[in-house]
């Protein structure tokens, strides 16, 4: 009878320790979702010193769960937006590791943020192989056009000017009216010392986008530069 007794206690005492911490797991969660989802609005209203705020005691509440490779994520991409690169590549790694394979839309925005990251950095080789990474993650995702135009630029820091040329090319094959990619390959053209089709880049990139002044002075300098 005695021995019944205790097994009946010992079990009283898991199941209400199992409440007790369960409830505290439920509740933490709950706390670290809001702070989550309050950064979001903060990250939407350009406020991003309040975004990373929110987002940091999301993950002080809640640092094991297991989606809150969410949470690194948008503090990266607020850290991006506020310029503190090195902290936003610090946080894409985190949520890198800690992202499952099957979530591949949240891989590839993060290919691409930390490849952004990197270019800001100047470190051309790792902003590269993360826009590499990007495209062969999905070659039909909205934002593709851009990495291919981000990646240009990056070979033009490299002073790999066809590379460069190839990626504003296939920018302008998914959007023949991205002004941006008429503009990049320009500046290719023009230092590979083809001024003719640098002109006529620069022309249409300002035919897209007339009040842009750096299209319109890029045309100027160039038909100065042939003039001569």
């Amino acid at each position: 009878m005695f021995k019944k007794l205790c097994i009946n206690a010992m079990i009283i005492v898991w199941v209400a320790t199992m409440l007790l911490f369960g409830g505290c797991a439920s509740s933490n969660q709950k706390y670290a979702d809001e702070y989550y989802q309050q950064g979001l609005v903060f990250y939407k209203s350009m406020e991003y010193e309040r975004a990373i705020d929110n987002f940091a005691k999301a993950l002080e509440i809640n640092p094991k769960d297991k989606e809150n490779y969410k949470f690194y994520f948008m503090r990266g991409r607020s850290y991006l937006k506020n310029r503190q690169y090195d902290q936003a590549v610090n946080d894409f790694n985190a949520a890198l590791e800690k992202c499952p394979e099957r979530d591949k839309e949240t891989r590839f925005l993060i290919f691409e943020s930390r490849g952004n990251a990197y270019h800001a950095l100047n470190k051309n080789d790792e902003a590269i192989k993360n826009f590499s990474d990007a495209i062969a993650l999905n070659p039909e995702h909205a934002h593709i056009k851009y990495i291919y135009y981000n990646r240009g630029w990056v070979w033009q820091n490299k002073q790999e000017y066809q590379k460069a040329s190839n990626d504003f090319y296939a920018a302008l094959d998914i959007d023949s009216a991205f002004a941006p990619a008429f503009y990049g390959r320009a500046q290719s053209w023009y230092k590979m010392g083809n001024l003719k089709r640098a002109l006529e880049d620069a022309k249409e990139a300002l035919r897209l986008e007339p009040t842009t002044k750096k299209y319109e002075d890029l045309v100027f300098e160039l038909r100065a530069k042939m003039k001569k």
